[in-house]
């Protein structure tokens, strides 16, 4: 989850970059609204990135700056792995973390659309034997609660690790009675809480509009159509090899542990996706569509599909934020926390994703159809503040 107390250079009082804004309108009804172009190594961006890793205790990252229908510029520096000679490259995967949430919204989006599911659809309506095994509060729960962190569930499972089951589903389901036959402590579709647990259980709603597991539903639903060809789920690459970036843990006084591990496989829909950063680019150009040109499509009359994958009006369901209760708590939408920057002309789309060895961040800037882009191997210590502190300088160099 991101900490917006490390973003006070992206703050409008502090970034002074052009807001001029490019409407793609005449691109509204293109499909897909995902085109990248071809893909460019970025000599400026390879500079920012090259300087960071020279300088401060992060073994590799890879960072992009994606536009629709302009070449993707993107650039890496560091190590796959803290003592080794192999480099980062930039189509190297990376762990997505809690970035996934985005795309397990996108999913849901996606079953919305195909009449399977709606997003007040019910525990008790679409689970009926698990609402029947957890506590009464929960089973009223909807889609929309769980995917805007308004379910009352707790954060974490008690325990994500518990092996019941022979598959991935039914391991899933059970962690979910264990966690929740004790009554929640914030109460249901009021309290914002967020929530793995809940973006877990709204991966289970999902999965029963078919007989595939969450991973199986999402790369055919959304990977696939999206041509997200590298995106696979847990560690990236082979075990004791370094065919791929290992992850990194930060230890006191700048040390660095190299690791080769992830959360549990019953957290996934909550944050356990990798992917390259140029596929990662393709889902989230998917997202980079103004408000404004949303509500033009959904008025149209005309039955458009953005990006081929979700019609307007479901588009604008996941961009639209829950209000918070209190000014400290973030705007969550579904996937995304939402807000307002003179650099993106407007509105923007953000969230971080870790599993405590990696650490990546996405600011959309959707009325430019923008997106940038950063993730690195290793997590804790300074990396959420040094990440942060690459989006000033890649939002300079989109504007050079």
């Amino acid at each position: 989850m991101p900490n917006f107390s490390r973003r006070q250079f992206l703050q409008d009082s502090t970034v002074a970059i052009s807001s001029a804004a490019c409407l793609f309108t005449s691109a509204l009804e293109a499909s897909p609204w995902v085109d990248l172009g071809s893909q460019i190594e970025d000599p400026q961006i390879k500079d920012i990135l090259t300087e960071m890793v020279a300088q401060q205790p992060i073994p590799g990252v890879v960072a992009a700056v994606a536009e629709k229908g302009k070449e993707l510029r993107i650039a890496c520096a560091g190590k796959r792995k803290q003592g080794s000679k192999a480099p980062v490259l930039i189509d190297d995967v990376m762990h997505m973390g809690s970035c996934t949430k985005a795309m397990t919204a996108t999913l849901i989006g996606r079953l919305v659309d195909q009449k399977r599911l709606s997003f007040s659809s019910t525990i008790e309506e679409v689970l009926p034997n698990l609402a029947a095994k957890i506590h009464a509060d929960y089973r009223g729960v909807t889609l929309a609660n769980l995917l805007t962190h308004r379910s009352g569930m707790p954060a974490n499972a008690k325990n994500w690790w518990l092996q019941d089951g022979t598959t991935i589903t039914q391991k899933r389901l059970n962690v979910a009675v264990d966690s929740l036959v004790a009554p929640p402590n914030d109460k249901p579709s009021e309290d914002y809480l967020y929530s793995n647990l809940g973006y877990m259980v709204a991966g289970l709603m999902a999965v029963t509009t078919g007989k595939k597991s969450w991973e199986e539903l999402i790369t055919a639903q959304v990977f696939k159509p999206l041509g997200m060809d590298s995106a696979g789920f847990g560690v990236p690459g082979t075990s004791g090899e370094v065919d791929q970036p290992w992850g990194h843990i930060s230890l006191p006084g700048d040390r660095i542990r190299a690791v080769q591990g992830d959360n549990a496989a019953a957290l996934g829909p909550a944050g356990t996706a990798h992917m390259s950063v140029a596929d990662w680019a393709k889902f989230a150009l998917l997202h980079s569509i103004s408000q404004a040109d949303l509500e033009k499509l959904a008025g149209s009359g005309k039955k458009t599909m953005v990006g081929g994958l979700l019609t307007p009006e479901t588009m604008l369901t996941l961009h639209t934020p829950i209000q918070p209760s209190f000014k400290t708590q973030p705007s969550h939408a579904m996937g995304w926390i939402t807000g307002q920057r003179p650099w993106a002309a407007g509105e923007v789309l953000t969230h971080s994703g870790t599993n405590t060895m990696w650490y990546c961040t996405v600011w959309l800037a959707p009325i430019q159809n923008r997106a940038y882009l950063v993730a690195a191997n290793i997590s804790g210590g300074q990396t959420a503040t040094l990440v942060d502190s690459l989006f000033g300088p890649l939002i300079q160099a989109a504007n050079s």
